[in-house]
């Protein structure tokens, strides 16, 4: 019996187990820098990019394995004559054809990280301003729930009072549409949650777990920036920037490479040649064949021309971005120092709200305690404070998102600047 007691224990051990780590699996604690580093192993865009860039630098390698001695075989049956055999081709000099390329491959694979970089960049400000509109709409269902509530006791109050003939039907009605809307608001605050969490979740690169606990903070400092300072350094760090002038580099390169395809090619080369039949006397013991050379392209029907002028075309294209992507920045720098200002005063703003309403209801407080009041009263400089509390949070929320585009539109953390 003891046996069988001590493997029924074991079992429903293993079973609570099992079960609690199949709970905690569809839980999990969130915080802003946590799903960063999610996102930056399981993003499934990140994911595809750093293939692409293993890719490219493979090109890279397929250039420089010219330089390598190229064995090839020649096989022809029946044996006849020297047709068939075994050759080996080693470029000595070639005008820097094969380096120009390899140069060029090497600018367009940093113009390719930069992109990777520009585009963790994007997922990460995406990722920071889903984190903050779910922890605001979270604080607005926390309201909207409040105003749920005092809501149905305003609309019994105003029942009661129409039943008592100190209250008209208009009450009621007003008190019914109160709760209507506020009902409505709970609804469709639910829903953009779903969206943002679907949206979030997509973006880390994982399945939603069943429960999602969101560790959020309050702080934050008045960012006091320069606007030559941010213009200066993001001209500096900026990836897209970056992107655009390694891609033009890569293009002059490649231009170099083809104006000398124009040019001969030195090589040394050797084969041995299988004897075969039919081999005239003479040349029966010449197996092995070893010289120097030259390899020049005579004509190509223009295709060497036409290269050249589409790096040419590529470049003007690049060189319109790239003053198209500086003339943009001084403005969406204006237009974000702006942006961050307006909500750096909000967050003052509805300090003192959140305040004036703290000592409504510290005064609605004691009314009620001391019997002055009423419960319903209480209710309502509850339903304000939480309001006025929810505006508060979500105001610095909102200043988080707009240092979060800000850093968007700079290219670094605007904390490294201070």
């Amino acid at each position: 019996m003891s046996q069988l007691r001590l493997f029924s224990f074991l079992f429903f051990f293993l079973v609570f187990i099992i079960n609690f780590n199949n709970l905690k699996a569809n839980e999990i604690e969130l915080s802003l820098e946590k799903a960063i580093d999610i996102a930056e192993s399981n993003n499934l865009e990140l994911k595809y990019f750093k293939k692409e860039l293993e890719a490219k630098d493979f090109l890279r390698t397929q250039y420089a394995a010219a330089y390598l001695p190229q064995v090839d075989m020649t096989l022809i049956y029946p044996f006849v004559g020297r047709s068939s055999q075994v050759s080996f081709r080693q470029i000595l000099y070639d005008f820097g054809k094969l380096n120009k390329r390899v140069e060029a491959g090497g600018y367009a694979i940093k113009a390719f990280q930069y992109t990777i970089a520009s585009k963790k960049d994007q997922i990460v400000n995406r990722i920071s301003e889903n984190f903050y509109e779910i922890l605001k709409i979270k604080n607005s269902i926390k309201k909207t729930k409040k105003d749920i509530a005092t809501n149905k006791k305003l609309l019994e109050k105003n029942i009661a009072f129409l039943n008592a003939g100190r209250s008209s039907t208009i009450d009621v009605t007003d008190a019914n549409i109160d709760l209507s809307e506020s009902e409505l608001e709970f609804i469709e605050l639910q829903g953009d949650l779903l969206k943002y969490e679907e949206d979030l979740f997509n973006l880390l690169g994982i399945q939603k777990p069943k429960i999602v606990n969101y560790e959020s903070s309050l702080k934050y400092t008045r960012l006091n920036l320069n606007e030559e300072q941010v213009m200066e350094v993001r001209s500096f760090h900026d990836a897209e920037v970056k992107s655009i002038e390694m891609g033009i580099l890569s293009q002059r390169a490649l231009i170099s490479a083809y104006k000398r395809d124009f040019l001969p090619t030195l090589v040394a080369g050797g084969a041995y040649r299988f004897e075969g039949k039919g081999v005239a006397e003479e040349d029966k013991d010449n197996d092995f064949v070893v010289g120097l050379g030259l390899t020049w392209e005579i004509f190509a029907g223009g295709k060497t021309i036409g290269q050249i002028r589409e790096a040419k075309a590529r470049i003007e294209a690049l060189n319109a971005k790239l003053a198209f992507q500086k003339s943009q920045m001084k403005s969406t720098i204006k237009y974000g120092l702006i942006d961050l200002d307006t909500a750096y005063y909000k967050i003052d703003v509805y300090k003192k709200s959140l305040s004036a309403a703290q000592l409504n209801y510290n005064f609605v407080k004691t009314k009620f305690e001391s019997g002055e009041s009423s419960s319903v009263d209480l209710e309502e400089a509850e339903q304000l404070l939480e309001e006025q509390n929810s505006n508060y949070e979500n105001a610095i929320y909102s200043y988080l998102i707009k240092i979060a585009r800000f850093e968007k539109v700079v290219g670094v953390k605007v904390d490294e600047k201070n």
